[in-house]
Parts: C-alpha cells; structure tokens; sequence
C-alpha cells in the first residue's frame, strides 16, 4: 500500500504551523497590561519674548528653531510639547491651543502655537519655529484646508479638527480649539503633544 509522502509532509506542516503562536512585529512578549506614563521633558524655561505679566513657558531644545523652505513645497508643521514617544500626550481634553500663522509676505515666517493647559493656568506653553526661503526671497504660507488635526507625540492616535476652527483675522490664519467639549464622547477622554497642520510655501516675486 503506497502512502502519499507530500500529503503528509504537508499536513504535518499545517499542524506545526496551528500550534505555533503568532508572531507581530513590535507587540511580541509585551505584557497584557503597563503603566503609560506621561514624559514632559524637563528643558522648560521662562519665553524671552513675551510680554505682560503672564508667565509663559518653552521647550528650550526645540523653540524657536530655524528652518529653510523651498518654492512650491509642502511642509508638515507640529507644534506642541515635546514628551516621551513612550508615553501618553502631555495634554489631555481640558487644554485650549491656538496658533498663529502668517498670511502676508515675508522672507521669514514665525508660526507659533499657545497651548492653555488648566494645570497649571495662569501659566501658558508656546512654541514656535521660523521659516526661511532660500537666498532670503520674500514668500507667503497658505494653510493646507482640512489638515490640522492634534496628535500624540507616539503616532497612535490623532484628532481631526473641524473646519470651523480654522479663521482669518487680519494678517493671520487662526487655528483656535477651545477644549474638546462636544468632541469626543463623554465616556471618553483624550491626550495629545502637538497640533499638526499642513502648509505650502509660495515665493513672491
């Protein structure tokens, strides 16, 4: 009687096969459940550049850095508190963010955020990052429409903003999120680093 050797062979890889656990990039061996800790980096100093009797508060490593952009080029903004990517957002859905973007001509742009977290109010965290064309050409920034949203410094998780929060006042495009009352659901809550928008960067002749 002849046995059918590749039917065997190939059952009895199936059966190896179920009875080995599965293996995930990035989540094997990690435990059932973990204390996510919240990172805030330890960098904060007094803002040189504000005035009033407000204390405002910066990340040092991070505020205020340059950066150079190029003509017709699209650019992913965050602006925000710098923590851990191993823990949750430093803000949750109490805090306030409202940011700053010019809307004339310029050969450097700042944009900047400030982020009113109850915490520690009247104490507020603003970031900023300048903008250079190249060859210091004049350029304006326009607002990439639908793109900003929050988000946590670890990638998992981010939250569109509506349409409505964004406005033009003057010489600047506002983005203005008071809380998350309405938002998100009441059994719910949410942690977030940065508000995250989308530009483009137009050179003026």
């Amino acid at each position: 009687m002849k046995t059918n050797r590749k039917s065997n062979t190939k059952d009895s890889k199936n059966q190896k096969a179920d009875n080995k656990e599965p293996y995930i990039p990035g989540l094997y061996d990690k435990p059932a459940i973990e204390l996510a800790e919240v990172g805030i980096p330890l960098c904060m100093e007094a803002c040189p550049d504000t005035e009033g009797d407000e204390p405002t508060l910066v990340d040092k490593e991070h505020y205020g850095k340059l950066y150079t952009v190029a003509d017709g080029s699209f650019y992913t903004i965050r602006l925000g508190i710098h923590s851990s990517s191993l823990g949750i957002g430093a803000m949750d859905e109490s805090c306030a963010v409202a940011c700053m973007i010019p809307a004339t001509s310029d050969e450097t742009q700042r944009l900047m955020a400030l982020f009113f977290i109850p915490e520690i109010d009247p104490v507020r965290f603003v970031d900023a990052i300048l903008l250079r064309a190249e060859k210091g050409q004049k350029f304006r920034v326009e607002y990439i429409y639908g793109s900003a949203a929050l988000e946590a410094n670890n990638d998992s998780r981010a939250l569109p903003l509506r349409h409505d929060a964004v406005t033009k006042e003057d010489d600047y495009i506002i983005i203005l999120q008071n809380g998350l009352d309405g938002e998100i659901p009441d059994f719910c809550t949410f942690t977030y680093d940065f508000l995250r928008f989308q530009i483009k960067v137009i050179y003026v002749e």
